[in-house]
């Protein structure tokens, strides 16, 4: 298996804060990994780390193989990451179609368009693939959170990404609409569009349904790795997060 992104001893302090303690993460073309913890935890963190958001103060990020320390955001996302956000970011003014064309010229996507001929027939395509195909002219403003959330998915497809970071998809869905999202995610592994996805979610049923692993980490060091049950299963993993949900 191809190793999509390494990061290793990473660490990261806001002052006095160690909001990321040598913390080593690895993960391989088609993995669908999911990151779980509380709030305060260094979840967020670790992502602002990976996107070039933040300077980590010590480790190593690799993305296929190559190190990617140092590289601006915009650099990052041209050599291959993606990333959504739990709180929507798009232009008001802007339709959902455009959106989508906007996200091809970025990175890897802008180079391939060149061959690829019309981006709105390529927009369109992904339109349908989110489940949005009869909102390709409507606003953000007049989106649902759930269209938001398949909004952010289109336009990490458009990228093409090596690896999608996802910033908590399910947080104020229903158990029906998370469902919808978990088939989209499915659908964007199984067209290799991309590949590889790492999740921040505090919804472990969602997790659950879509994870093939699961990291923990507690005050910015990972406590646990596995399959889903294996990490909760895990005694500190327990005490630190999930309380009655595995009792």
């Amino acid at each position: 298996m191809t190793k999509v992104l390494a990061v290793k001893h990473l660490r990261k302090s806001f002052g006095n804060i160690e909001a990321i303690r040598d913390i080593s993460i690895d993960v391989e073309e088609g993995d669908i990994l999911g990151i779980i913890g509380p709030n305060g935890a260094g979840k967020t963190t670790l992502f602002n780390l990976i996107t070039g958001v933040h300077p980590q103060d010590g480790g190593e990020i690799l993305l296929m193989g190559s190190s990617i320390d140092g590289l601006r955001t915009f650099e990052r996302v041209n050599r291959g990451i993606a990333r959504s956000f739990q709180f929507a970011r798009n232009f008001p003014s802007t339709t959902v179609v455009e959106h989508i064309r906007m996200a091809m010229l970025s990175g890897r996507r802008r180079e391939r368009t060149k061959t690829h001929g019309d981006t709105r027939a390529r927009a369109e395509h992904i339109a349908d693939v989110v489940q949005l195909s009869e909102l390709l002219e409507k606003l953000p403003g007049q989106l649902t959170i759930e269209e938001l959330r398949k909004l952010e998915l289109a336009m990490a497809m458009a990228v093409t990404p090596h690896i999608l970071l996802i910033d908590e998809m399910f947080a104020g869905l229903t158990e029906e609409e998370s469902g919808r999202i978990t088939g989209i995610i499915r659908t964007m592994i199984e067209s290799m569009t991309p590949s590889t996805i790492v999740i921040i979610d505090h919804n472990l049923s969602a997790l659950a349904g879509i994870a093939n692993r699961v990291v923990a980490i507690d005050l910015g060091l990972k406590i646990a790795e596995g399959s889903f049950e294996e990490v909760c299963a895990n005694e500190n993993v327990k005490k630190a997060y999930l309380g009655e949900y595995v009792q």
